[in-house]
């Protein structure tokens, strides 16, 4: 299972350890290997000229030609903040066999351990520091207790104890012996004078069969001029003891398998930084470099973003369970990948997919700093806002696309503002169809107070809507689009956002439709307010052929009750039978005008038996109309004879004249057929 480990070995040197606040002020521009590295893709340079320029960048910057040199004092140590020799580095060595054998002997021999002239053993009996008290590599010389070592030493030998300590207790392999390579069978530590922190150089082919490789390490020399960190001891041994804690993380990773990716074995050696001396911070110096891009992916392999995506394993730390990242490694020795074992991992010991963490992670990452819950990421008050892609305040959005796309592993955060009218916040999301997706609505209210849904996406178009009711009670609400497709490029989502209004009206028509000429009906409208607030709505009727001059009217209607209008119809007088009228009753809110409720029915004119004169009423000249055609020969009842018959009892005679009079003046019952 091994690949050859030839004696350059992996290096890692986490040039981006330096961090982001830089002592002489540099870019990218003035990293030697930056500059190398463009220079090859240029082909300006070869892929020999290439390797000798990157190792001699590393080890003997002074020896650089012109153009790539950067001046190391001891005073003022260069930070190289873009471009980490680990990187290129790994590109030697997976090239090795392209350089020519003249290439490869002068790397070796550059890349050869460091000499000192003194040594010491640390008390836990693990690791033996090479020093030299005098020359370029000269570690500070200060001896407070007069015992004739260095406390520069004696700390290191500390932390060195301290963080192989941590290790052990956390249940890691140890690094293999190297026999007696740098003197015995010690693990071996080196003081150099560099632009870095230090790294972690594996020599050989460890004993087990699988990807294990022997390491040394090689510190700065006195760590001095580096950024600012908190730890207790001041920044001097703060950053000390960080490089330790992640250099030494390196070699236990290459007890496992050196081959793994650069992304997971430098985030996860920025984390242990935590694990070891949780108080130092170094790392925060990289916090920036990850929430300022969260569209990058989590395996994206240039620094500092990946020393930033430490808390990622922070995260799977304090979420599943802080064994889970040795599982990691454990799994390695016969997986695939780490993210294969990582899968594997929490699906076993969990029920999880690492899709559904990585979601829950961007979800987190967006609550920190001032938006700090409490329920989140433990050192959440001290991390960065991650940067929102867009932020929409009027509606509707219309058709929108993800202003920058994510990446494999990475989310886009899009936020929507409330306006001054309640209502319902439809969000819309449509991620592209070559990818895996997953989407998310953060609910904050106030400052400090979050929820989280989920918009259920169909696999395959990743298509999915999500209601957000009573907008206004939210601050804001914050979409999460995650591109779930790992090691994936770039890739956009479509989405809108809409009100629907809170307010929500309906309405029926209660009365039949049928009226008489000339005669008025009240025609019952109710109205129901569905909406959880109390409202006003304004009332209107209107028609085709002029039966409804009413004006519009307010009614107030409490939540989730209903009023009933009475719409007055009138067709005029002598309209014939049988002729119909449109009629169209309004409600609207008055809180929200975009909320309308209509309801419509056809009015029909019908015989008002009674009416004998047709003019909508039935008082004495219908009785009069009546006695004179009955008695003086007068003429037929209006519209038709059958007006006449008040008795319903199907002829026209005294019966009827007795019952209208009953009817009107000595209340006795109205007409038996009348239709109402």
């Amino acid at each position: 299972m091994h690949r050859h480990v030839r004696w350059l070995g992996l290096v890692f040197v986490t040039a981006a350890l330096v961090g982001q606040s830089q002592a002489r002020n540099m870019t990218s521009a003035d990293d030697p290997i930056v500059k190398v590295e463009s220079d090859y893709q240029s082909g300006v340079i070869s892929l020999d000229e290439r390797a000798l320029l990157i190792v001699t960048a590393i080890k003997k910057p002074a020896s650089l030609p012109s153009k790539y040199q950067v001046t190391v004092t001891d005073n003022e140590p260069v930070v190289l903040p873009d471009r980490d020799a680990t990187l290129a580095l790994l590109e030697i060595w997976r090239n090795w066999d392209r350089l020519s054998s003249s290439t490869q002997s002068a790397v070796a021999q550059i890349m050869t351990r460091p000499s000192a002239a003194f040594t010491y053993d640390t008390p836990g009996g693990f690791f033996k520091l090479h020093y030299d008290t005098t020359g370029a590599n000269a570690v500070p010389a200060g001896d407070a207790n007069n015992n004739g070592l260095p406390d520069y030493i004696e700390k290191c030998a500390a932390y060195c104890d301290s963080s192989r300590t941590r290790h052990v207790a956390l249940g890691y392999l140890m690094p293999p012996s190297d026999g007696v390579v740098g003197g015995d069978s010690k693990y071996d530590v080196y003081f150099e004078q560099m632009a870095y922190y230090g790294y972690a150089q594996p020599e050989a082919n460890g004993p087990m069969p699988w990807n294990d490789a022997t390491s040394y390490l090689v510190l700065h020399r006195n760590f001095l001029g580096f950024p600012p960190n908190s730890d207790p001891e001041g920044d001097q041994y703060g950053a000390m003891k960080v490089t330790i804690a992640h250099e030494f993380h390196h070699s236990v990773q290459f007890a496992y398998d050196y081959t793994e990716d650069a992304w997971f074995m430098e985030l996860d050696a920025t984390y242990t930084e935590d694990v070891v001396f949780p108080l130092t911070h170094d790392n925060y110096g990289y916090l920036n470099s990850f929430f300022s891009v969260p569209t990058t992916s989590l395996m994206y392999q240039t620094p500092p973003h990946m020393y930033g995506c430490f808390i990622w394993g922070k995260y799977l730390a304090q979420r599943f369970d802080t064994s889970l990242m040795r599982a990691i490694w454990e799994g390695a020795k016969t997986s695939a990948t780490v993210y294969t074992s990582l899968t594997d991992t929490l699906l076993a010991r969990y029920g999880w997919t690492q899709d559904s963490a990585m979601a829950e992670f961007a979800l987190w990452n967006f609550i920190t700093s001032s938006r700090n819950d409490g329920l989140h990421h433990a050192d959440a008050a001290n991390y960065p806002l991650v940067t929102i892609g867009q932020t929409h305040v009027t509606y509707p959005t219309g058709a929108q696309v993800s202003p920058i796309n994510p990446a494999g592993y990475a989310a886009s955060y899009i936020r929507f503002i409330p306006g001054p009218t309640p209502g319902t916040l439809r969000l819309t999301f449509d991620g592209a169809d070559t990818r895996q997706w997953a989407a998310w609505v953060i609910k904050t209210t106030g400052t400090n107070s979050h929820q989280v849904q989920q918009i259920p996406l169909v696999p395959g178009t990743w298509t999915g809507q999500l209601n957000v009711p009573n907008f206004t009670g939210y601050s804001s609400v914050t979409l999460v689009g995650i591109n779930l497709t790992e090691f994936s490029a770039a890739a956009s989502f479509a989405y809108t956002g809409e009100m629907k209004s809170v307010f929500a009206l309906s309405s029926q028509i209660l009365t039949d439709s049928m009226v008489y000429s000339g005669a008025q009906r009240m025609i019952s409208f109710k109205i129901n307010n569905d909406a959880p607030l109390d409202d006003v709505v304004r009332v209107s009727a209107s028609d085709n052929l002029g039966w409804i001059s009413m004006a519009p009217f307010d009614l107030a209607i409490p939540a989730g009750q209903s009023v009933v209008a009475n719409i007055p119809v009138k067709p005029p007088a002598g309209t014939p039978l049988g002729t119909m009228a449109a009629l169209k009753f309004r409600a609207g809110s008055r809180s929200d005008t975009t909320m309308v409720d209509s309801a419509q029915t056809a009015a029909v004119t019908v015989l008002q038996v009674g009416d004998v004169t047709f003019d909508g009423n039935i008082d004495i000249a219908d009785l009069t109309a009546l006695v004179t055609y009955l008695y003086l020969d007068g003429p037929l009842p209006l519209p038709v004879p059958q007006s006449g018959n008040f008795d319903c009892q199907g002829n026209i005679d005294i019966s009827d004249l007795s019952t209208l009079v009953s009817y009107l003046y000595l209340s006795g019952p109205a007409c038996p057929c009348r239709p109402f």
